[in-house]
């Protein structure tokens, strides 16, 4: 990545990306799944729903839940540890978060999606949720004595992303996904990426970022 050529007040600009409840609720639905499906009129199929098992995992071939380490740009940024639960009925990881002091900084988790289950599983969608609250999936927030003016054009730049599999890298909720199988005890890997664009604007002092839930659906149809 180019140096970006700003130059940076006497401020530190302190951009801290708090996932929280966010990339932390990187979460699967198998809403589509039928619990009884009915063939001809007095024949039913029962299919057991737990055996639809689609999970995060920190291992390309087994289900791993070992702690999810960033890569950053510079090395110097400091990014937390990614952690995978797959207790629930949902698949999460949680605790993605980065701090950026300047544009062109990055962090990137890579982990996998391995479907464990006894069918073949479909990516549906991509949905960025809104911020818990709010009508807007990212929130930047002035702290101290920063302006928060400058803070609105500085969060244009701050951005996150997923990639799954082959599928081109996406930055907003795409509805709908046709074509992309993830056959049983198969995986595809998935990236998340945490960006401060380096043709950023700054803000004059530290500022919080907030993002909303990242919803990725599965189902046992296409």
């Amino acid at each position: 990545m180019k140096k970006s050529n700003k130059k940076l007040d006497k401020y530190t600009i302190m951009v801290i990306i708090a996932l929280l409840l966010a990339v932390s609720g990187l979460t699967f639905g198998f809403a589509a799944i039928s619990r009884y499906v009915v063939i001809q009129s007095n024949t039913k199929v029962k299919y057991n729903e737990y055996d639809f098992k689609v999970n995060f995992s920190s291992h390309p071939n087994s289900v791993v839940e070992n702690v999810i380490v960033p890569t950053t740009y510079p090395k110097d940024v400091k990014a937390t540890y990614g952690y995978i639960d797959n207790r629930g009925d949902d698949s999460v990881i949680r605790n993605l978060s980065a701090e950026f002091s300047a544009p062109g900084q990055s962090a990137t988790y890579q982990f996998y999606i391995v479907n464990s289950g006894k069918y073949a599983s479909y990516l549906k969608s991509i949905n960025f949720n809104n911020v818990d609250g709010k009508s807007s999936n990212k929130i930047c927030e002035a702290t101290g004595i920063t302006d928060q003016a400058t803070v609105d054009k500085a969060c244009e730049g701050i951005k996150i992303s997923v990639k799954l599999g082959k599928e081109n890298p996406t930055y907003s909720t795409i509805k709908n996904i046709n074509n992309h199988i993830l056959r049983k005890d198969s995986y595809e890997p998935i990236l998340v990426t945490i960006e401060y664009d380096e043709d950023a604007l700054v803000a004059n002092g530290d500022f919080n970022v907030k993002f909303g839930d990242i919803v990725i659906k599965y189902s046992s149809v296409d």
